[in-house]
């Protein structure tokens, strides 16, 4: 009977280390956007782009695109951010480190998030970034050196960019400049309140070394619980 529970406690054990090691495995680094219509998480790649994921970082760890606004739109295709804040009721550029090294290779499908750049320059890219609306691989995989995509939207979270995207846009070039052409406005009248508010975007922790226990654990008595059912 000794021998019979301490193979059992034994085996025990190897699930919940295994529950442990399957949850303490994040495939890459979650952001989370808080937005105008709601918050939703996209999935970086790190390993398959990592110049580009350790510079939107650098703007993410430094709140610098908190604050900030959508300033193009256009259906089906993109929603545009990264390039201006709102602070009062006046927009200021988003300051910006050097441009880096072009990582195009991952196609630009509808969730995925890609950096947008200087025309004729495909090693541009600063602070600006786009969520792809739809299929743009035809498009944007190769022109100007193809746009390197970084990251995907995870979960529901496409249901708040569609919400965005689906903000009435507004040529506002003649006041604010030529970035402006398609600005998105919950109301025609060019006012702070209508804008379409990137409110932060932050790295969402890992969880707890406790955490994760419990959830090895909980995962272990439901499988038992399952097995014993």
């Amino acid at each position: 009977m000794l021998k019979q529970n301490t193979f059992r406690l034994g085996l025990s054990l190897c699930a919940c280390l295994s529950l442990f090691t399957t949850f303490t495995a994040r495939a890459a680094t979650l952001v989370d956007f808080s937005t105008t219509f709601g918050g939703f998480e996209v999935q970086l790649y790190d390993d398959q782009t990592p110049v580009t994921v350790a510079n939107f970082l650098a703007y993410v760890e430094n709140n610098l695109f908190d604050s900030t606004i959508i300033h193009r739109s256009i259906p089906g295709f993109v929603i545009q951010g990264g390039a201006y804040s709102l602070s009062g009721s006046q927009l200021t550029p988003v300051p910006t480190y050097a441009p880096i090294q072009n990582e195009a290779g991952i196609s630009n499908v509808r969730g995925t998030i890609a950096m947008a750049k200087v025309s004729g320059n495909p090693n541009s890219a600063t602070s600006q970034w786009f969520f792809n609306l739809g299929d743009n691989s035809a498009n944007l995989d190769y022109q100007n050196g193809g746009f390197t995509v970084f990251g995907k939207v995870v979960g529901n979270g496409m249901a708040v960019v569609d919400a965005i995207a689906g903000v009435p846009t507004y040529d506002a070039s003649e006041y604010l400049g030529g970035d402006f052409t398609d600005l998105p406005l919950m109301n025609p009248a060019l006012t702070a309140d209508n804008l379409v508010m990137i409110n932060s975007v932050v790295v969402v922790p890992e969880p707890t070394t406790q955490l994760l226990f419990l959830m090895g654990a909980m995962g272990l008595i439901l499988l038992r619980r399952k097995r014993n059912a």
